[in-house]
């Protein structure tokens, strides 16, 4: 395998799953994936039309001599000069040709400035509005079932704000645009420099009589999701340009890839089926290589087979794979015969480059989750929950089955379509009734409505609080769909979200106070005992509903502003206030971070959210509508991240934190299901940890997905080992790890003192009997403990307390430290295991930074060491000390700093001189000590060569 070749289709794959999971994303993605290098030739038979702008008139001579337009190509947003009575006939042309923002005065014509190839391309200035051209209804055929991929060459020059983007789309018998076929490239500035913009068209739209194409140069826009969207500002390109060249339609084979089960999801004892589809109506002789990726992008197995005369157009299989998990599938098809020597069917051996002489002309791409079966039945059913924008029929209908093989048992979806009218509400509420409550109830799955009022509605909103604010917060407004919708579903729905997630600051409306107590009174009329959720943020002051108020709640944003572990901070004040809430979790973005970070995010909030007293989580969005042509639901890594993150936490509060040693944070769970641990590693870098300690008779560690490794064991404990992503660990000894908890110094911070210090520790007795036995200390070395061994016995919940004397030696590093200790206990049974707390050596004012370097020396040709040593004062008077440093034989640097004020900071070097050998084998100490007293702070840091 060729190095040069795994880069690229890593990189590729990479793209593809750092991409958010949508049908347009996926279908762009699997565009631009399909690399250029084995592109067809221009007169190949897959070449449905190239439009490169060199054609002539009747005469011979070419069009861009003459006339401002290509044949067949119009300007957007104005009027055309087209005198066909068909032309202003067809919807899409009179859509385009009317489309607000565009500039009227842009250039959009011939050009002959630049080429891609040839002398003419086409040219679209920027002018502070938008400009583009459409190819005309009517002028690119298309067969339904084939899949199509869109080309164009572009080039950008002066462009700093707007973007040249491709899009296409198919166009039905009546020359109107088929709504969900777009597909459209991300915005793109070259800086001069030619460039390939693709996108992809999936055949599953049988209506499919043409092929649409636009070029064009978007200025930015507001997200529509911004509340302010009304009031932004945003700066254009008033100059500048982009030039398309050679815009190419090709017709690529029908592929597709799946499950056998339309939501993807595949619940153990079932084993995952993939389904396959190629079909190629040119007849040519195909071969096809499917593989499958996990959530890290490690190619886990893979299958090669012939396409074509005599082949089967659709086969399943079932790869062997490395455990439950989410898996990405890539299906990628290639014209000829497959290489000599390459075998058919599973392939052992991973190959991820494309065979030389052969070129890939079509490809697909899906998801699948593969997950272990529940373990126990549903404690709590509205405890965890997923949610989603999304109101299609065919979403709908899928999704309560989904939800049921995910083992998460509530579902929030909008009650409302956008652009639903009033009209059309009976249809909708009977949709609702029959397709998803029904099928919902069947299967255990509860049902939650997001009443977001449409733009029909939102257009009546005529407030000075706002449109956003007031669409949310006015049932009035909208009580014309608001009472159908209750008085036809409100027996079977107890919860209703009110908005779009978007979070309007509510507070700061004008009589909150009246329209809270307006919205709490009508809902409770029409429907019984409803919860009504009002879209609020994390870091807004909790709101104090009317007095009465019994159906409100706060539907509560968690932006990713607010660190996992900074929620305790913001939810104190939501248990001060006693508003009942639940915690909605924005995911990290897809195409910002690797899917192993967003894994680990997504745990953290679940974990400290539900340790700080959270008790409901919705998840907003972890599925996509699937790229097949039949309706599917692609589910995204977090859906079963989620899931099984739900059944572990699901009816378990948080009882106790404890210390497994420095940077491994570790939260004790208790509940129905029996004791749980949750265990990870902060601020490694993502390096791994082992943690060694007794957990109980048989330990199971669960990874993310569901995956169970019994834990090993030698004569230190259990071995676990963790890494930024927190593993949960069942099979505990509940006794043992609250007993572990419990053993904690009364101060754990010790004076940088060479004095001996007394301490107080606590141990806890967490059985149900009289506990006893005997602790022996195992402190650091050179370190004394006394007394060093201690008898003790303890009643049934009661807890003692041990005197203890401590000193560490003069050279010890201040910072964090570990006191550990043997116990043999007897209680309900013998047991014989360590224990570790931590304990921190401090200088009482003063605080001390380092830096040390290894720097050539010009002068002499060796290797100096440079130390920067930086003590600050902590406290509320000046301080006077030494800072001091020390390098193996090196003869000590020491330096007094007089009189530092509160809050100062002092910077002294140390220079060491050839330093390079005592750096070889020997740590660099850096310190500060008192002047007349016993106070010594030790420092030990790396030097940066």
């Amino acid at each position: 395998m060729r190095a040069a070749g795994l880069r690229v289709v890593l990189w590729s794959v990479a793209a593809l799953a750092l991409w958010a999971l949508s049908a347009e994303a996926l279908s762009a993605v699997a565009a631009a994936q399909t690399t250029t290098a084995g592109r067809p030739a221009v007169d190949d038979r897959r070449l449905v039309r190239m439009f490169d702008f060199e054609a002539v008139d009747a005469e011979g001579v070419k069009q861009g001599y003459g006339f401002d337009m290509p044949e067949h190509w119009y300007a957007v947003g104005r009027a055309s000069l087209d005198t066909r009575p068909d032309f202003a006939d067809a919807p899409l042309h009179r859509e385009l040709i009317g489309r607000p923002g565009h500039s009227r005065h842009a250039a959009v014509a011939f050009d002959d400035d630049h080429a891609h190839s040839g002398d003419f391309s086409l040219r679209l200035g920027a002018d502070g509005g938008d400009a583009g051209a459409f190819l005309a209804v009517r002028t690119v055929t298309a067969i339904p079932g084939s899949d199509y991929r869109i080309t164009a060459r572009v080039r950008t020059e002066g462009l700093e704000r707007s973007g040249a983007v491709l899009r296409a789309y198919f166009i039905d018998q009546q020359g109107a645009r088929i709504p969900g076929s777009a597909s459209e490239s991300r915005p793109l500035r070259t800086a001069g420099d030619w460039a390939e913009l693709s996108v992809t068209l999936r055949g599953k739209h049988t209506a499919a009589a043409d092929v649409g194409v636009e070029l064009l140069l978007r200025q930015p826009l507001v997200s529509a999701s911004d509340p302010a969207a009304d009031h932004r500002v945003l700066r254009r390109d008033l100059s500048g340009a982009a030039w398309f060249d050679d815009v190419a339609i090709w017709q690529l084979p029908f592929a597709e890839i799946g499950t056998d089960r339309r939501h993807n999801v595949v619940t153990a004892p079932q084993t995952p089926t993939l389904v396959v589809s190629v079909r190629d109506l040119s007849g040519a002789r195909l071969w096809s290589r499917v593989t499958v990726y996990d959530h890290a992008l490690r190619p886990r197995a893979q299958r090669i087979e012939p396409v074509g005369p005599g082949r089967p157009t659709e086969w399943t299989w079932q790869p062997d794979l490395p455990g439950f998990g989410w898996y990405l599938l890539d299906l990628e098809v290639f014209d000829g015969a497959p290489p000599d020597g390459a075998p058919t069917g599973d392939v052992t051996l991973i190959s991820l480059d494309t065979p030389a002489g052969t070129r890939r002309v079509g490809r697909a791409v899906n998801a699948m989750l593969s997950l272990p079966a529940r373990e126990r039945p549903r404690i709590r059913d509205e405890t965890f929950a997923v949610a989603t924008a999304t109101a299609e029929a065919d979403w709908l209908a899928m999704a309560p089955e989904a939800l049921d093989a995910l083992g998460v048992s509530r579902f929030e979806a909008p009650a409302w379509p956008p652009g639903l009218t009033r009209v059309a509400l009976a249809e909708r509420l009977n949709l609702l009734d029959q397709v998803l409550l029904n099928r919902a109830d069947e299967l255990g799955v509860q049902t939650a409505l997001r009443l977001r009022p449409s733009e029909e509605q939102v257009t009546r909103t005529e407030t000075a609080a706002g449109r956003a604010s007031a669409a949310v917060v006015e049932p009035p407004v909208w009580d014309d769909w608001t009472r159908p919708t209750l008085r036809a579903l409100g027996q079977r729905v107890g919860r209703w979200t009110l908005g779009d997630g978007v979070t309007p600051d509510l507070a700061d409306l004008p009589d909150f106070d009246a329209r809270a107590a307006d919205i709490d009174r009508r809902m409770r009329q029409a429907a019984p005992g409803p919860t009504v959720l009002l879209p609020w943020s994390l870091t807004q002051p909790p709101p104090r509903w009317p007095a009465g108020a019994s159906a409100l709640a706060a539907s509560l944003r968690w932006p990713q502003s607010v660190a996992p572990e900074g929620v305790d901070a913001w939810l104190d004040d939501w248990a001060a206030a006693g508003v009942d809430y639940e915690l909605r979790l924005e995911p990290t973005p897809a195409d910002r971070v690797a899917h192993e970070q967003r894994i680990a995010d997504l745990l953290l909030r679940l974990i400290h959210g539900r340790e700080a007293g959270a008790q409901r989580f919705t998840l907003e969005d972890p599925w996509a509508h699937g790229p097949t042509r039949d309706p599917s639901l692609t589910p995204g890594p977090l859906a079963g991240v989620f899931a099984q993150a739900a059944e572990r936490l699901d009816g378990r509060q948080a009882v106790a934190r404890f210390f497994l040693g420095r940077g491994i944070e570790c939260v004790l769970f208790d509940g129905p299901g029996g004791p749980m641990l949750a265990a990870w590693v902060k601020d490694t870098g993502g390096r791994s940890r082992q943690a060694k300690l007794h957990l109980g008779d048989a330990p199971v560690a669960i990874d993310p997905w569901g995956n169970r490794s019994p834990l090993s064991r030698d004569a230190e404990g259990h071995r676990l080992t963790l890494t930024p992503t927190p593993v949960f660990v069942e099979g505990v000894d509940a006794g043992l790890a609250r007993f572990r908890a419990g053993f904690v110094v009364d101060n754990p911070v010790l004076d940088a003192v060479q004095a001996p210090q007394d301490r107080v520790v606590t141990l806890t007795n967490p059985w149900r009997r009289a506990m006893s036995g005997v602790l022996v200390f195992d402190p650091p070395d050179g370190w004394s403990v006394q007394p060093m061994r201690q008898r003790f016995s303890i009643q049934p919940g009661s807890a003692m307390r041990l005197p203890i004397r401590v000193r560490f030696p003069v050279s010890q590093p201040g910072g964090p430290v570990q006191l550990r200790a043997r116990f043999e206990v007897e209680a309900d049974r013998a047991r014989s295991f360590t224990a570790q707390t931590p304990m921190e050596i401090r200088f009482a004012g003063m605080r001390l930074d380092a830096r040390a370097a290894a720097v050539p020396n010009p002068e002499t040709g060796k290797v100096d060491l440079v130390i920067s040593a930086v003590a600050t004062n902590t406290g509320d008077r000046p301080r006077t000390v030494y800072l001091f440093a020390q390098c193996g034989p090196l003869p000590r640097q020491e330096t007094l700093v007089a009189q530092i004020g509160p809050g100062a900071s002092v910077i002294r070097p140390f220079v060491f001189e050839d330093a390079a050998e005592a750096l070889r084998d020997n740590p660099i100490r850096v310190g500060l000590r008192e002047p007349d007293g016993p106070a010594v702070l030790n420092k030990v840091i790396d030097a940066v060569r």
